[in-house]
């Protein structure tokens, strides 16, 4: 019982930072997540560089593949596409430019050729400055 106990808040902890949306998880990593009006806002803690979310896709069948996002918010962030293979060993990463937010929605996309023992992607958002961003994404 000791350890249950000792378990407790870890898990909540862990169940602030993601959302499910369509059976689909987001998680956030230093950053809290809300969900209204088809809008996931990223709210990020500000200690730290490559504050954001996470999103896997799997299995990944096609290549190139292209991770497409519709973006607004205050801050500096980046797009990363982290490929797995199906026995979870890292193979490849590949980052976008930098993107500077405003209050204005745009679209943003980044592709890659995929490895043919790619099974599982990270769709990744994430800081690229020590800051508290507030990023906004459309799901829908």
């Amino acid at each position: 019982m000791k350890l249950l106990s000792s378990l407790i808040p870890t898990i909540i902890l862990l169940a602030s930072s993601f959302l499910q949306i369509d059976g689909q998880y987001l998680f956030g990593i230093h950053a809290s997540l809300q969900t209204q009006n088809n809008t996931v806002t990223i709210t990020t803690n500000g200690e730290q560089v490559g504050e954001g979310i996470v999103h896997t896709v799997n299995p990944v069948t096609s290549s190139p593949y292209t991770f497409a996002v519709r973006l607004r918010g205050t801050g500096h962030v980046m797009l990363k596409l982290s490929e797995t293979s199906i026995k979870g060993r890292f193979l490849h990463e590949t980052t976008s430019k930098p993107i500077t937010l405003s209050n204005e929605w745009k679209n943003y996309t980044l592709t890659a050729d995929l490895h043919a023992e790619t099974n599982e992607i990270d769709q990744i958002i994430l800081t690229t400055e020590k800051e508290k961003a507030i990023i906004q994404m459309k799901i829908r």
